[in-house]
């Protein structure tokens, strides 16, 4: 279909809601009898067409349609707003109103944002963890556990505590930067696995939105944790578990065991998954219930393997077990 012709099936609908008669006209530059509120902007193309200029590329023609619409007395744009502070509002709303914001944010595929906002908040807190670390008696143990502090001197076991700072603030920045995205893409994707297993598949954009704004939680914690790393005049690797405490895992009097079990009941990441099941009920259309639920029985599994199961084997190895980093499994 032609510009021209798209336009004039727009000019001929019949605008009774304007409150005009048949005989009266809109605008001067409308024919007699028409109650078009369009017609003041198509005419001219009318004028086009006898010079020559009959037909334009279709794309031109929708745009200029929804313009001409938009801006008809009592109308109201339709575009939506593509700026760069609403880009930004739109997926932060996410962490006060998540059931209305959430379908939004997915809608306009807003996935930028919240993965920058995760990757400087991931980097801000390795780094306060690495300027506040006291590397030392970490550092003095692991000697120790292998045997290799009899045999080093008092400026080698310095300059293995100041590597061991560097490497902290490397590591801290480097989760950031490359393994938080990373781990937000396999997210997104393990997200579109389990809609194609339930046949609701869906654009990967809309579950990398989903992915991206559920870690917009996990970013909360490290923002909060490296202001309060920042807060304290030196931090040993005891005092980094308890620095933010958000899960049950910080009761007393509690096993091992069942430590690492109460850890999965985290606030902020059981807040992360309750945004990643009406992130994916958005994306796929699935009811908001049934997606919490899968996802919930997803971060079980996780929990399952990542805090029981792969600790209680490295526990039971030379060494003992691994320390981790700031935010524990996060």
């Amino acid at each position: 279909m032609g510009f021209v012709e798209y336009l004039s099936e727009i000019r001929a609908v019949d605008h009774s809601c304007s409150g005009k008669r048949a005989g009266e006209q809109i605008h001067p530059s409308d024919p007699p009898g028409k109650i078009s509120a369009t017609g003041r902007y198509t005419s001219y193309l009318f004028r086009a067409r006898e010079r020559g200029m009959g037909r334009l590329p279709a794309c031109w023609a929708s745009s200029v349609a929804r313009l001409a619409i938009g801006s008809a007395p009592g109308r109201t744009s339709r575009l939506p707003d593509t700026s760069p502070m609403s880009s930004l509002v739109q997926p932060t709303r996410v962490l006060v109103d998540p059931l209305d914001a959430t379908g939004a944010a997915i809608e306009a595929r807003r996935w930028f944002w919240p993965l920058l906002i995760l990757v400087v908040c991931v980097s801000a807190s390795g780094t306060a963890f690495s300027l506040r670390w006291e590397a030392g008696p970490a550092v003095v143990q692991q000697l120790q556990m292998t045997g290799k502090l009899d045999r080093m001197t008092e400026s080698e076991v310095t300059e293995e505590i100041q590597t061991a700072s560097r490497k902290a603030l490397v590591a801290g920045i480097a989760k950031g930067v490359f393994v938080m995205p990373l781990l937000t893409l396999v997210l997104a994707a393990a997200l579109w696995v389990c809609a194609w297993l339930f046949d609701r598949t869906a654009p990967f954009g809309r579950f990398m939105s989903a992915a991206a704004l559920a870690m917009l939680p996990i970013a909360l914690y490290h923002a909060i944790f490296a202001v309060c790393a920042l807060a304290q005049h030196s931090l040993t690797e005891a005092r980094v578990e308890h620095l933010v405490p958000s899960s049950l895992a910080m009761l007393d009097g509690l096993s091992p065991k069942l430590q690492r079990v109460l850890k999965g009941v985290d606030f902020f990441n059981l807040w992360s998954v309750g945004l990643m099941g009406l992130g994916f009920s958005s994306a796929t259309g699935m009811s908001k219930g049934r997606a919490v639920l899968l996802c919930v029985v997803l971060y079980v599994l996780f929990v399952g393997v990542f805090f029981i199961g792969l600790p209680a084997m490295a526990a039971g190895g030379p060494g003992g077990p691994p320390r981790g980093p700031p935010g524990g499994g996060r």
